[in-house]
Protein backbone atom coordinates (compact mmCIF):
# COMPACT_ATOMS: atom_id res chain seq x y z
CA UNK A 1 0.00 0.00 0.00
CA UNK A 2 2.83 2.38 0.52
CA UNK A 3 4.28 1.89 -2.47
CA UNK A 4 1.65 2.54 -4.41
CA UNK A 5 1.00 5.77 -2.44
CA UNK A 6 3.60 7.03 -3.99
CA UNK A 7 2.60 5.85 -7.92
CA UNK A 8 -0.84 7.51 -7.51
CA UNK A 9 0.52 10.81 -6.28
CA UNK A 10 -1.80 13.72 -7.29
CA UNK A 11 -0.49 17.20 -8.80
CA UNK A 12 -2.10 20.02 -6.37
CA UNK A 13 -1.90 22.32 -3.64
CA UNK A 14 -1.12 19.93 -1.07
CA UNK A 15 0.59 17.34 -3.13
CA UNK A 16 4.43 18.43 -1.55
CA UNK A 17 3.68 17.66 1.95
CA UNK A 18 1.53 14.44 1.33
CA UNK A 19 4.50 12.93 -0.99
CA UNK A 20 6.90 13.94 1.74
CA UNK A 21 4.59 12.13 4.33
CA UNK A 22 4.31 9.07 1.94
CA UNK A 23 8.55 9.23 1.39
CA UNK A 24 9.05 9.50 4.95
CA UNK A 25 7.11 6.56 5.79
CA UNK A 26 8.68 4.26 3.57
CA UNK A 27 12.11 5.12 4.76
CA UNK A 28 10.70 4.28 7.99
CA UNK A 29 9.35 0.76 6.85
CA UNK A 30 11.22 -2.53 6.94
CA UNK A 31 11.78 -2.28 3.42
CA UNK A 32 14.43 0.48 3.11
CA UNK A 33 16.45 -1.96 4.71
CA UNK A 34 15.87 -5.17 2.10
CA UNK A 35 18.64 -6.04 -0.16
CA UNK A 36 18.24 -7.95 -3.49
CA UNK A 37 20.35 -10.74 -4.70
CA UNK A 38 21.37 -11.58 -8.05
CA UNK A 39 19.41 -14.43 -9.49
CA UNK A 40 17.28 -14.66 -6.62
CA UNK A 41 13.73 -15.13 -7.84
CA UNK A 42 12.14 -12.09 -8.03
CA UNK A 43 15.05 -9.93 -8.43
CA UNK A 44 13.39 -7.75 -11.19
CA UNK A 45 10.92 -6.71 -8.77
CA UNK A 46 13.14 -6.48 -5.62
CA UNK A 47 15.16 -4.14 -7.92
CA UNK A 48 11.78 -2.13 -8.35
CA UNK A 49 11.28 -1.59 -5.02
CA UNK A 50 14.56 -1.07 -3.98
CA UNK A 51 15.37 1.91 -6.66
CA UNK A 52 11.71 3.40 -5.80
CA UNK A 53 12.96 4.19 -2.45
CA UNK A 54 16.69 5.15 -3.29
Amino acid sequence: PRLRTLRHMKLGPGARSQCANAVSALLSSPLHGCQCRRGMKREKNCLSIYWSLH
